[in-house]
């Protein structure tokens, strides 16, 4: 799992940087793609990322 020492993500750009650095980290895993884009905007979103839920 990624680092988990980020606690708040509070503007946009890091939101974005955010999902961006855990979706690498899952990929890198070995999680397949979507479920680690999956898995990267539920953790920003408990971290308080307004991101839709489309």
């Amino acid at each position: 799992m990624p680092v988990a020492s980020e606690r708040h993500v509070h503007n946009k750009r890091n939101c974005r940087a955010f999902v961006s650095r855990h979706i690498k980290a899952h990929v890198k895993e070995g999680m397949p793609q979507r479920q680690a884009v999956a898995a990267a905007l539920s953790e920003a979103r408990r971290l308080g990322c307004k991101i839709s839920k489309q």
